[in-house]
Protein backbone atom coordinates (compact mmCIF):
# COMPACT_ATOMS: atom_id res chain seq x y z
CA UNK A 1 0.00 0.00 0.00
CA UNK A 2 2.85 2.37 0.81
CA UNK A 3 4.46 1.74 -2.57
CA UNK A 4 1.17 2.44 -4.33
CA UNK A 5 0.84 5.73 -2.44
CA UNK A 6 4.40 6.70 -3.34
CA UNK A 7 3.82 5.76 -6.97
CA UNK A 8 0.69 7.95 -7.03
CA UNK A 9 2.66 10.83 -5.53
CA UNK A 10 5.35 10.45 -8.16
CA UNK A 11 2.96 10.14 -11.10
CA UNK A 12 0.37 12.75 -10.05
CA UNK A 13 2.34 15.84 -11.18
CA UNK A 14 2.94 14.26 -14.58
CA UNK A 15 -0.75 13.41 -15.01
CA UNK A 16 -1.63 16.96 -13.95
CA UNK A 17 0.82 18.38 -16.50
CA UNK A 18 -0.42 16.05 -19.24
CA UNK A 19 -4.05 17.09 -18.64
CA UNK A 20 -3.06 20.78 -18.62
CA UNK A 21 -1.19 20.41 -21.93
CA UNK A 22 -4.10 18.52 -23.46
CA UNK A 23 -6.62 21.17 -22.38
CA UNK A 24 -4.38 23.96 -23.65
CA UNK A 25 -3.89 22.21 -26.99
CA UNK A 26 -7.63 21.74 -27.44
CA UNK A 27 -8.31 25.38 -26.53
CA UNK A 28 -5.73 26.60 -29.06
CA UNK A 29 -7.24 24.38 -31.76
CA UNK A 30 -10.73 25.69 -31.00
CA UNK A 31 -9.52 29.29 -31.12
CA UNK A 32 -7.75 28.69 -34.45
CA UNK A 33 -10.97 27.32 -35.90
CA UNK A 34 -12.80 30.32 -34.42
CA UNK A 35 -15.42 27.92 -33.20
CA UNK A 36 -15.78 27.52 -29.48
CA UNK A 37 -18.00 24.65 -28.37
CA UNK A 38 -21.11 25.43 -26.38
CA UNK A 39 -21.58 24.29 -22.79
CA UNK A 40 -23.48 21.16 -23.86
CA UNK A 41 -21.03 20.08 -26.55
CA UNK A 42 -19.25 16.78 -25.87
CA UNK A 43 -15.81 18.38 -25.93
CA UNK A 44 -16.92 20.93 -23.33
CA UNK A 45 -18.12 18.14 -21.07
CA UNK A 46 -14.84 16.29 -21.54
CA UNK A 47 -12.95 19.47 -20.72
CA UNK A 48 -15.01 19.95 -17.56
CA UNK A 49 -14.27 16.36 -16.51
CA UNK A 50 -10.56 16.92 -17.15
CA UNK A 51 -10.62 20.14 -15.12
CA UNK A 52 -12.34 18.24 -12.30
CA UNK A 53 -9.64 15.55 -12.44
CA UNK A 54 -6.92 18.22 -12.42
CA UNK A 55 -8.57 19.85 -9.41
CA UNK A 56 -8.64 16.60 -7.46
CA UNK A 57 -4.99 15.91 -8.31
CA UNK A 58 -3.95 19.48 -7.50
CA UNK A 59 -5.78 19.54 -4.17
CA UNK A 60 -4.28 16.16 -3.29
CA UNK A 61 -0.77 17.30 -4.14
CA UNK A 62 -1.15 20.51 -2.12
CA UNK A 63 -2.57 18.59 0.84
CA UNK A 64 0.32 16.14 0.63
CA UNK A 65 2.80 19.03 0.51
CA UNK A 66 1.20 20.47 3.64
CA UNK A 67 0.95 17.23 5.57
CA UNK A 68 4.41 16.10 4.57
CA UNK A 69 6.11 19.42 5.24
CA UNK A 70 9.21 17.74 6.58
CA UNK A 71 7.72 15.25 9.01
CA UNK A 72 8.65 12.22 6.97
CA UNK A 73 12.26 13.27 6.48
CA UNK A 74 13.26 14.33 10.00
CA UNK A 75 12.11 13.70 13.55
CA UNK A 76 9.59 16.28 14.73
CA UNK A 77 12.05 17.52 17.36
CA UNK A 78 14.66 18.14 14.68
CA UNK A 79 12.18 20.05 12.55
CA UNK A 80 11.15 22.26 15.45
CA UNK A 81 14.80 22.82 16.37
CA UNK A 82 15.47 23.98 12.81
CA UNK A 83 12.40 26.20 12.79
CA UNK A 84 13.44 27.63 16.17
CA UNK A 85 16.39 29.22 14.39
CA UNK A 86 13.97 31.38 12.39
CA UNK A 87 11.92 32.29 15.49
CA UNK A 88 14.24 34.35 17.70
CA UNK A 89 11.92 34.51 20.73
CA UNK A 90 11.43 30.74 20.97
CA UNK A 91 12.61 28.91 24.05
CA UNK A 92 14.70 25.80 24.01
CA UNK A 93 12.04 23.23 24.93
CA UNK A 94 9.45 22.01 22.47
CA UNK A 95 6.30 21.27 24.39
CA UNK A 96 4.08 19.89 21.65
CA UNK A 97 3.64 19.59 17.94
CA UNK A 98 0.03 20.27 17.02
CA UNK A 99 -1.20 18.48 13.91
CA UNK A 100 -4.42 19.18 12.09
CA UNK A 101 -4.47 16.99 8.98
CA UNK A 102 -7.90 17.91 7.66
CA UNK A 103 -8.69 21.33 6.26
CA UNK A 104 -7.02 23.70 6.99
CA UNK A 105 -3.78 21.73 7.15
CA UNK A 106 -1.73 22.80 10.15
CA UNK A 107 1.40 21.48 11.85
CA UNK A 108 2.64 23.81 14.53
CA UNK A 109 5.61 23.71 16.90
CA UNK A 110 4.63 25.12 20.30
CA UNK A 111 7.36 26.03 22.79
CA UNK A 112 6.98 26.21 26.58
CA UNK A 113 6.80 30.01 26.57
CA UNK A 114 3.84 29.97 24.12
CA UNK A 115 5.71 30.81 20.92
CA UNK A 116 4.21 29.05 17.90
CA UNK A 117 5.65 28.33 14.47
CA UNK A 118 3.60 26.84 11.65
CA UNK A 119 5.54 24.33 9.58
CA UNK A 120 3.04 24.20 6.70
CA UNK A 121 3.90 26.65 3.89
CA UNK A 122 1.51 29.60 3.66
CA UNK A 123 0.44 28.82 0.08
CA UNK A 124 -0.91 25.32 0.80
CA UNK A 125 -4.34 26.06 2.28
CA UNK A 126 -5.32 28.81 -0.21
CA UNK A 127 -4.35 26.56 -3.14
CA UNK A 128 -6.40 23.69 -1.73
CA UNK A 129 -9.37 26.07 -1.46
CA UNK A 130 -8.89 27.24 -5.07
CA UNK A 131 -8.71 23.67 -6.36
CA UNK A 132 -11.84 22.67 -4.42
CA UNK A 133 -13.79 25.68 -5.75
CA UNK A 134 -12.72 24.84 -9.31
CA UNK A 135 -13.74 21.21 -8.69
CA UNK A 136 -17.19 22.29 -7.51
CA UNK A 137 -17.67 24.59 -10.50
CA UNK A 138 -16.55 21.95 -12.99
CA UNK A 139 -18.91 19.40 -11.44
CA UNK A 140 -21.79 21.89 -11.73
CA UNK A 141 -20.89 22.43 -15.40
CA UNK A 142 -20.77 18.65 -15.95
CA UNK A 143 -24.16 18.04 -14.35
CA UNK A 144 -25.79 20.99 -16.16
CA UNK A 145 -24.32 19.88 -19.48
CA UNK A 146 -25.47 16.29 -19.03
CA UNK A 147 -28.99 17.36 -18.05
CA UNK A 148 -29.23 19.70 -21.05
CA UNK A 149 -27.79 17.05 -23.38
CA UNK A 150 -30.28 14.46 -22.12
CA UNK A 151 -33.20 16.88 -22.58
CA UNK A 152 -32.13 17.57 -26.15
CA UNK A 153 -31.94 13.85 -26.91
CA UNK A 154 -35.47 13.34 -25.58
CA UNK A 155 -36.80 16.32 -27.56
CA UNK A 156 -35.56 14.95 -30.91
CA UNK A 157 -38.47 13.22 -32.70
CA UNK A 158 -37.79 9.72 -33.93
Amino acid sequence: MTYFFLLCLILAPFVFLLLAIRLSWRAVRALKRRRLPGPTHDSSLRAAVEVAAMSVIGAGLCWTAGVGSGFYLLDPDEICDRSRLSVPAAGSDVVTIEEHLSLPVRQTCVWADGVRYDLVPSWVNPMIAVFLVVLALSLVVCVAGLVTHRRRLRAVPE
